[in-house]
C-alpha cells in the first residue's frame, strides 16, 4: 500500500499543565559528635567542647540519676545534679556546638523504686528486674508518660538541638513472661 493511501490519524494527548513541584526530602547530613562522658557537667566542660562541632551530653542515666539540676519535680530517691551543673550546661549551650541531649527513658531504677506503680511488675507483684537487675518503666502508665514528656519538654526548652531517647522500648533481657505487660 503506498504511503499516500494511508490516512492514519494519531491522536495527540492534550498538553499537560506543568506539574506541581514535588517537595524534596530533607538532605541528611552526617555529623560527628563528641559523646561527653556522664558527669561532664559536674565541672567546667570547656575542655570537652574545644574544637567540637557537635556534642552529645548524657543528661539522665539508666539508674535514673540526672546529671544536671532539673526543674522537674522528682520523687524522693531520684538523684538531681547540683545547681552548678546548670552553669556548666549553659557553657555547652553557648559554645555554638550542635547539642544532643541523651536521656535514658524506660530503663530507670530510681523512678521505678520511688514510684512502683509506674514500673513493670512481676505478675505476682513487685518490681520486675531484667537480667542486669534493672527496673523498667511501664509505658502504658500515665505517670510514666507524664514524667518522660516533662523531661523531653525541659530539654527542648533548655535549647538542645536534638533529643536522643535511649531505651525507648520494652525490655528485651530477662524473663518477660513473668511481667504484667
Amino acid at each position: 500500500i503506498p504511503d499516500d493511501d494511508l490516512n492514519i490519524q494519531i491522536d495527540q494527548p492534550d498538553p499537560q499543565p506543568d506539574p506541581q513541584p514535588q517537595p524534596q526530602p530533607p538532605v541528611l547530613q552526617q555529623i560527628g559528635a563528641y559523646h561527653a562522658p556522664y558527669g561532664v557537667l559536674s565541672s567546667d566542660p570547656s575542655w570537652a567542647i574545644e574544637g567540637e562541632s557537635a556534642m552529645v551530653v548524657w543528661l539522665k542515666s539508666a539508674d535514673g540519676a540526672f546529671a544536671y539540676h532539673t526543674g522537674i519535680e522528682l520523687p524522693s530517691g531520684v538523684s538531681n545534679g547540683s545547681e552548678s551543673t546548670l552553669t556548666h550546661l549553659q557553657t555547652v549551650m553557648d559554645s555554638g556546638c550542635y547539642t544532643i541531649a541523651r536521656i535514658s527513658t524506660m530503663c530507670d531504677n530510681a523512678y521505678a523504686y520511688a514510684n512502683p506503680a509506674a514500673a513493670i511488675q512481676y505478675s505476682w507483684g513487685g518490681l520486675w528486674l531484667d537480667n542486669y537487675s534493672r527496673c523498667w518503666l511501664d509505658p502504658t502508665q500515665e505517670a510514666t508518660q507524664q514524667y518522660l514528656c516533662a523531661i523531653a519538654k525541659e530539654c527542648a526548652q533548655l535549647g538542645f538541638d536534638e533529643l536522643l531517647l535511649d531505651q525507648l522500648r520494652f525490655p528485651i533481657e530477662g524473663n518477660l513472661s513473668q511481667t504484667t505487660v
